[in-house]
């Protein structure tokens, strides 16, 4: 993590938020929360990009839970805004545009103000596997006895001491985010050997020397822009249309290579903004919002309106994924909210149900009590889908309908993705290794 982000506790929170003598942007977080992660990256350039006007302040509500209790704070990531030692905004969007707007109206009266850091130089590029083909074999090697868990995702299975996933392939990050994202839409528990190939698959394609970082920007301006799989097609209004057609006019002067100044950006994002609507808090609404379609549209392309150098294209996908599974419901009429809030109301019942059969939980002192209860625990957990098709045959079986078109859909995508990375690989030059 940046030297330039601040982990604070329960305490050292007077010190370091409450006394700040500039805003404070307060990150709740937890090691085992995959969103709180896919955060860093987005919080780490704005730390740089406004350091000394805006800090930038991390809590594990795991060790620190008297702070998260302070602030009502039940779900993560929880982004909230401090300023001369009051809150100013309990909950904060979770997009690279909506911070950077926010972040450039609280400091553009500061004294001694000064701009916001260029975009950085174009990196030197990279080849993959660092030219070396016994390198690729090593990786593949080790990636085919990797065993694929929600806690070792593919991009970290085979990490070295040499460093993760970028250093193993010649990167980009944002590439192994959307190799794990695949991962997750293809996986099915009952043959995780077919997701596991598919992985295999996905790496063996990329050829020693190519520069992966130019392909990730194809990929990624391609989920965003194509006409089948981008977001313009989705726009419902002309003012949606408009950004869509801005935004893709910067990506493409950023594919051909071109440096856009901070300003351009700036501009987009700020329309961006004024258009989504203020961030949803699940914890104190006590249902969803009703959004306009432009409000719905927004919420999603809100996180999407940054460099391609700085998109997640794990996000990339899910938009995809999520705007497939919306038209399938739409033409096939197969799951609705009514579906979706009567299976929650009943699979939270039948938790309930059977948590309260386990007992208390033991101290934590009792090493081997607390480990035996933590057993059935998860053995109850599993007996929630075999008791809900016992007790709801109806809405069970609509339930496994759903996720099998779910499954379908995803896997459906991506295949197309993963075909249009490899075409992408199978035409790129080869790069010479920077001396």
């Amino acid at each position: 993590m940046s030297d330039l982000i601040v982990n604070t506790t329960d305490a050292t929170f007077g010190q370091d938020v409450l006394r700040s003598e500039c805003p404070v942007l307060l990150d709740f977080w937890a090691p085992w929360c995959s969103p709180c992660k896919a955060l860093n990256p987005m919080l780490e350039r704005l730390a740089a990009q406004y350091a000394g006007r805006v800090r930038i302040v991390k809590l594990n509500v795991d060790e620190n839970p008297e702070t998260a209790r302070l602030f009502h704070v039940r779900g993560i990531p929880r982004l909230m805004l401090f300023a001369r030692g009051e809150l100013q905004m309990p909950n904060v969007a979770h997009s690279q545009a909506g911070l950077k707007v926010l972040f450039e109206d609280l400091t553009k009266a500061l004294p001694g103000a000064v701009a916001v850091a260029p975009a950085p130089a174009v990196a030197a590029a990279v080849p993959s596997f660092g030219g070396d083909p016994a390198r690729k074999a090593d990786y593949l090697r080790r990636l085919r006895a990797a065993t694929f868990e929600t806690s070792c995702l593919p991009a970290d299975s085979v990490a070295t001491d040499a460093g993760a996933f970028a250093v193993a392939t010649g990167g980009p990050e944002t590439l192994g985010k959307l190799l794990n994202g695949l991962w997750w839409t293809l996986n099915e528990p009952e043959s995780p050997g077919q997701s596991h190939d598919w992985v295999v698959s996905f790496m063996e394609a990329i050829p020693v020397g190519v520069d992966l970082a130019r392909i990730s920007l194809a990929v990624a301006h391609w989920m965003l822009h194509d006409p089948e799989l981008g977001s313009a097609q989705y726009a419902p209004t002309d003012a949606t249309r408009d950004l869509c057609g801005r935004l893709a006019a910067l990506h493409r002067r950023e594919l051909d290579g071109e440096r856009i100044p901070e300003h351009e950006w700036s501009a987009l994002q700020r329309d961006v903004v004024a258009l989504a609507p203020p961030p949803f808090d699940p914890d104190t609404a006590t249902e969803p919002p009703d959004w306009s379609p432009e409000q719905g549209f927004m919420v999603t392309f809100e996180r999407l309106a940054t460099p391609l150098a700085e998109c997640d294209m794990s996000g990339l996908f899910s938009a995809c994924y999520g705007r497939t599974l919306s038209l399938a419901v739409a033409h096939l009429g197969c799951w609705s909210g009514q579906d979706q809030q009567q299976m929650q109301s009943v699979y939270e019942a039948t938790w309930k149900a059977l948590l309260s059969t386990l007992g208390e939980r033991p101290a934590d002192e009792d090493a081997e009590a607390l480990a035996r209860w933590e057993a059935r625990m998860r053995a109850l957990r599993d007996q929630v889908r075999p008791t809900v098709r016992k007790t709801h045959p109806e809405l069970q079986a609509r339930v496994e309908a759903w996720e099998r078109i779910q499954q379908d859909q995803g896997s459906r995508l991506a295949n197309i993705v993963g075909d249009y990375f490899k075409a992408l690989c199978a035409s790129a030059p080869r790069i010479a290794a920077p001396n």
